[in-house]
């Protein structure tokens, strides 16, 4: 499944039968930069980098406003208190390092920079995967509410995400 998500993203070393098509463009004639500007993709195991929320923010999408901010975070069920911060503001400014966070707050702060990309397409792999219940009815209400606005497209074995989905394709592994 993820190398599907590798052939969608155009990597030339996929090798695969029939024609993915980006804007009526085949991908794989596609340059990396126009597919980057495309997409935005969240691996399974999305690597965070240490550093200050704000500051990695502001290296996704340098226009992103604090409140702009503080919305994605809180759709990714982040709060304050988890980081040790009184407050959202304080907490954009929190220093995150990566190995000391666990791995449900990992993924959703991989899944907010995500966000943060702003594109009109989005991959998400095993988005869910590392939550607890409360996180997870977060994260799945803001994805209907992404699919609104957005084309989604998820790999998952979460029930409940399928559940919800409108489109619904299962592969099989020869």
């Amino acid at each position: 499944k993820t190398t599907f998500f590798k052939a969608i993203l155009g990597d030339k070393n996929i090798d695969y039968n029939g024609t993915i098509k980006l804007h009526g463009k085949d991908i794989k004639d596609c340059s990396r930069n126009y597919i980057s500007k495309c997409f935005a993709y969240m691996q399974q195991d999305s690597p965070i980098i240490d550093g200050d929320i704000k500051t990695v923010f502001k290296s996704i999408r340098a226009s992103l406003t604090e409140e702009e901010m503080i919305n994605i975070l809180k759709s990714v069920g982040i709060v304050t208190d988890e980081f040790q911060a009184s407050d959202y503001k304080e907490l954009l400014d929190a220093f995150i390092e990566k190995d000391k966070i666990s791995e449900g707050q990992r993924q959703r702060l991989s899944l907010a920079y995500t966000l943060a990309m702003d594109k009109d397409i989005v991959l998400l792999d095993e988005p869910t995967s590392h939550l607890d219940a409360a996180s997870k009815e977060i994260v799945i209400g803001t994805l209907k509410i992404l699919v609104k606005e957005k084309m989604l497209l998820i790999i998952t074995h979460d029930d409940q995400i399928i559940k919800t989905s409108e489109n619904v394709f299962k592969f099989n592994i020869v």
